[in-house]
């Protein structure tokens, strides 16, 4: 049973069967742009499944699936004994304590103040009452390859239509250089997420303007950055890919994609798939055009 659960949810994420939270992502509405955007310091009021938050930061870790660490790390380090009647999950457990490690480390690269610097003057923003949010954030996804990527995005939450803008950032690490990293580390990350924070102010503004439309090609795609292990244990993430995203520009190196995604999903299970993502090519392990309709 298991089994064909998991089975059943590749295919919602593959797009080979209706699924209910399957959601599309399109353009930013009108009365988005008309209410502006303001920069906000918080984070989504539901994040996917299976994702922890950094106390204190802008930072959520997607953490492969291993029960097997987790028991070996929980002999070493026991959990307190859970409260009876509380939700508790040996997995979620461990990793909520894993995801502590990382307080305080990289308050010198906060995703809020980069994007409020560099979003500076756009003309998306507004200081009216009922400006909508955006909120800046990273997603850090441990691949089953052991190794960590990072994500930036903008969300923006507005009362009928949700925007999601990804920068997956070219620079890779482990899990000792993240819960450890040195001066050098966090200035290529801060450079990194500059970079990626000013290429997604260019694709939210031309998004307002309707000038992301692309030339009507669409592509099967797959990365490590948005499904890094395997899923429920049994569906390999190098299976995991979604079709029918829009080509919005592509190039020799890089390629923009939109793309529907089930926002329900876990983040292990393709939840992070929904919205606009600028990938460098080698940052895609699956990338096929489609065949005209």
């Amino acid at each position: 049973m298991r089994q064909f659960a998991v089975l059943l949810l590749g295919l919602c994420v593959l797009g080979l069967t209706g699924c209910a939270s399957v959601k599309e992502s399109t353009p930013i509405r009108d009365e988005v742009v008309k209410k502006g955007l303001v920069v906000t310091r918080e984070l989504p009021k539901r994040l996917p499944g299976k994702t922890h938050v950094v106390p204190g930061a802008q930072f959520v870790i997607v953490n492969a699936d291993s029960t097997t660490l987790a028991l070996a790390d929980l002999l070493l380090n026991p959990l307190p004994v859970p409260i009876p009647g509380q939700d508790w999950v040996l997995g979620g457990a461990y990793n909520d304590q894993q995801a502590k490690k990382y307080r305080g480390v990289y308050d010198t690269v906060d995703p809020f103040v980069i994007a409020t610097e560099r979003l500076a003057g756009s003309p998306l923003l507004s200081q009216q009452a009922d400006a909508i949010k955006l909120l800046p954030f990273v997603y850090i996804v441990e691949g089953s390859d052991s190794v960590w990527r990072a994500s930036l995005v903008f969300r923006i939450d507005a009362d009928d239509w949700l925007g999601r803008y990804m920068y997956h950032l070219p620079t890779t690490y482990t899990k000792a250089q993240l819960q450890q990293p040195d001066e050098v580390m966090l200035a290529r990350l801060r450079e990194e997420m500059v970079t990626g924070a000013d290429t997604l102010r260019s694709l939210m503004e031309r998004d307002a303007k309707g000038e992301l439309k692309g030339d009507g090609r669409r592509a099967t795609f797959g990365s490590y950055y948005l499904v890094g292990s395997r899923v429920g244990g049994l569906m390999p993430a190098s299976l995991m890919v979604a079709r029918e995203a829009q080509i919005l520009e592509e190039d020799d190196s890089h390629v923009v994609l939109r793309s529907r995604g089930d926002i329900k999903a876990d983040a292990t299970e393709g939840a992070l798939t929904f919205g606009v993502h600028y990938f460098r090519k080698e940052q895609l392990q699956t990338f096929k055009i489609e065949a005209s309709k």
